[in-house]
């Protein structure tokens, strides 16, 4: 909301509205009266300019100073906005490395997983031998029978899954 335009002497004259009419003629017809009336009213109302000049004084003095901080302040902003191109370029030119490096990270995991599962293969494989070589008179066959079920089927998913990787891999790398 704009500020209202205020006239110098509303103060006054708002001071004059309250006097009754009664007062307004005692004012009238006695000029002492009237010069003793506005001297008091004339002071608050001096009191008043004063004070509004010493604002418009400081405001004048604050607008100066900011204007002096504003070729500084356009200075930095164009630093930062070059920093910021170059921070643009120097990324954009790191992209293609880092891709580089998703890719490696990615076949590495794989290559990873791949040697684990190679290993679990062994290690069931060996587990399925020593567990049929260990069989004797005194065996529970239907315990040996679904623990040997349960060993190869996990050495059966594992060869699957890495059938699959590997064959997943050379496919990537064609």
């Amino acid at each position: 909301m704009a500020a209202v335009a205020r006239h110098p002497l509303d103060d006054v004259y708002s001071t004059i509205r309250t006097l009754s009419t009664e007062e307004l003629k005692g004012l009238l017809e006695d000029d002492s009266k009237l010069h003793e009336y506005f001297e008091r009213v004339l002071v608050s109302f001096k009191a008043k300019q004063d004070l509004v000049r010493k604002i418009k004084k400081q405001n004048l003095e604050s607008a100066k100073a900011n204007l002096a901080h504003k070729e500084e302040f356009d200075k930095v902003q164009s630093e930062v906005e070059e920093i910021r191109v170059v921070v643009a370029q120097r990324q954009q030119s790191l992209m293609p490395l880092l891709d580089r490096v998703e890719a490696v990270k990615q076949e590495d995991s794989v290559v990873a997983a791949i040697a684990r599962l190679e290993q679990a293969v062994s290690e069931s494989e060996a587990e399925c031998r020593e567990m049929a070589s260990a069989t004797d008179g005194d065996t529970n066959w239907n315990k040996f029978a679904n623990d040997f079920i349960k060993l190869r089927k996990t050495l059966h998913y594992r060869q699957a899954l890495l059938e699959r990787l590997t064959i997943d891999r050379t496919d990537v790398g064609r």
